[in-house]
């Protein structure tokens, strides 16, 4: 799962943590050039991705 956020979606870096009852949550970092794509866009690709059932951004920064 984790191979396939980095080559559709573009994360930088991704962890996976089991939280329990098989349930599994993926961290991951993207890092974008603002003035050439959004968090919207970057959402939509991560949705493409096959086994991905929900998002939540925990936290959208500048850099």
């Amino acid at each position: 799962m984790s191979k396939r956020l980095q080559q559709k979606a573009g994360a930088v870096k991704t962890e996976i943590e089991e939280i329990g009852f098989g349930i599994k949550v993926i961290k991951a970092l993207f890092q974008y050039n603002d003035e050439k794509t959004n968090s919207s866009e970057i959402e939509s690709k991560i949705h493409a991705v096959n086994g991905i059932e929900q998002i939540e951004v925990i936290e959208e920064s500048l850099i």
